[in-house]
């Protein structure tokens, strides 16, 4: 038995609805009904299971319940909420929502006046005194020379992170080393590891937005056993001046600042630091270096804006490239983005599980400004309003499998900027810094890569895409419109 079947069954009763004149309205064996019904199978198809909610009457939220629970039954429970924590990840940190991340809180003054610490150790009991102390020799630390913060600690520390991406206004030299525990086991809600893995990552990206330099590094335990057996203060916060070790839950922990004990502190997450894995690789905005691990992540791409450069012509790519100002270190000549732009249309065209998207947000920032966003600004001009029209045509004329398809909600507000190249070995996230540059980080941790890698590979089954036909005809929608205007 499977909820959606529990769910099915109880609707059959309570609507007191005879099976076999369900099944011969809808065209469906009885048998093979009656098993659905008993949780023996699945229905064939979600065009069925619509059709069944039809007959029944469901209303639009009894509906899609309904819709759900069958594809959980369809895809299996641990998937199904794998990927749901994909999508919320993905609906989070890359949506055109950037008020998100507009997080400079007025109470933060641009001037911190320095404090004298004691040298002596502070018992602190309470969550409000903790993070209070805790916002102190934070904000101390971005006043000193080297600005550096060291955390052992979870992402799902709330308070922490507000705090340092507030801080990295103040100064853009603070320098985070952060190490966290990435789960092997059933975290403490009940999520098996890649979905507790993923809330970590959502919780730590907007981090990268910020103007600070933020290393995160990984080691992988049971966090429900590391946290709660027996380790009394598992979390430290340590800068220059003094260090905080806490509790898990941020209700006990205690504030040294004598200089042997920091600087033991100090030693004890160097060596702790040599033992674990770094998250990500940082690409910055070098585009040479962003199209090696394109081409080294090929598999499934998941972006706002439409890629199209992949379509132009020599001639096209001539005019808009800025090759002559690109500096000596990101120079890329037009044979080297010819090639690569080859190379992609290449793969698309003989590998079966690659894809491309598109969201209605990043096709109208395509149409309305004529870039391409997952490009730093810098390396080319603005397509012109007759190119951009001119690149859609073409794009029409390409067969099914050459052609990028258009996102559902709630994907279609993905952000412009936004993308995600992923297959079972490697992968690379786009995102905006607050100064408007791209960031391309290479993700190194497998449950990551294979839980993202899993969603967008199944964004079809998972309904996320309209059909190449819907996809053609909003082109073909939006080429009249601007043709027009």
């Amino acid at each position: 038995m499977s909820e959606f079947s529990d769910l099915f069954k109880d609707y059959v009763h309570k609507k007191n609805v005879k099976v076999a004149a369900m099944a011969q309205t809808l065209s469906v064996d009885r048998a093979n009904l009656y098993k659905v019904i008993s949780g023996k199978r699945n229905p064939s198809s979600r065009k069925v299971v619509s059709e069944i909610a039809d007959y029944l009457a469901l209303t639009p939220a009894e509906k899609q319940e309904f819709l759900e629970l069958y594809h959980m039954a369809e895809i299996g429970r641990e998937r199904y909420y794998q990927r749901k924590s994909a999508l919320h990840f993905i609906s989070s940190c890359f949506s055109n929502q950037d008020s998100l991340f507009d997080i400079k809180p007025k109470s933060y003054s641009e001037t911190i006046i320095p404090v004298d610490f004691p040298e002596v150790s502070t018992a602190i009991c309470g969550k409000e005194q903790l993070q209070q102390t805790l916002s102190l020799l934070c904000r101390q630390a971005v006043l000193s020379g080297s600005a550096r913060i060291r955390i052992i600690a979870q992402p799902t520390w709330e308070y922490l992170f507000s705090l340092l991406k507030a801080l990295s206004y103040l100064n853009a030299n603070l320098n985070i080393e952060h190490i966290i525990c990435l789960n092997i086991g059933d975290s403490p809600a009940g999520f098996k590891r890649s979905v507790y893995n993923m809330y970590c990552l959502e919780k730590m990206l907007p981090l990268f937005r910020c103007q600070c330099q933020y290393t995160p590094y990984f080691y992988y335990d049971n966090v429900d056993s590391h946290f709660t057996n027996m380790h009394t203060f598992p979390y430290y916060v340590i800068t220059d001046d003094g260090a905080l070790t806490c509790s898990s839950d941020i209700q006990r922990g205690i504030i040294y600042y004598q200089p042997d004990i920091v600087n033991l502190l100090q030693s004890t997450f160097t060596k702790q630091l040599a033992s674990a894995n770094t998250l990500f690789h940082m690409i910055g905005n070098n585009v040479k270096k962003y199209m090696e691990i394109t081409l080294s992540s090929l598999g499934c791409t998941l972006e706002g804006s439409p890629c199209l450069l992949k379509y132009a012509s020599p001639a096209m790519l001539a005019q808009i490239l800025k090759i002559p100002e690109c500096s000596n270190d990101d120079s890329l000549i037009l044979q080297e983005i010819i090639g690569y732009t080859q190379q992609i249309d290449h793969y698309q065209g003989n590998s079966q599980g690659y894809s491309l998207t598109f969201s209605d947000v990043g096709m109208k920032n395509f149409l309305e400004t004529g870039r391409i966003e997952s490009y730093p600004d810098y390396l080319y001009n603005p397509l012109p309003m007759d190119m951009r029209l001119q690149l859609l045509r073409i794009l029409l004329e390409q067969p099914d499998k050459n052609m990028p398809r258009r996102l559902k909600a709630p994907l279609s507000d993905l952000a412009s900027y936004s993308g995600i190249t992923i297959n079972k070995t490697s992968g690379y996230l786009i995102i905006k810094q607050f100064d408007g540059q791209l960031m391309y980080l290479a993700l190194q941790e497998q449950s990551l890569l294979n839980g993202l890698y899993d969603f967008i590979h199944n964004l079809e089954q998972d309904n996320l895409l309209y059909s190449y036909e819907e996809t053609r005809d909003f082109i073909e929608d939006i080429l009249a419109k601007y043709s027009a205007s």
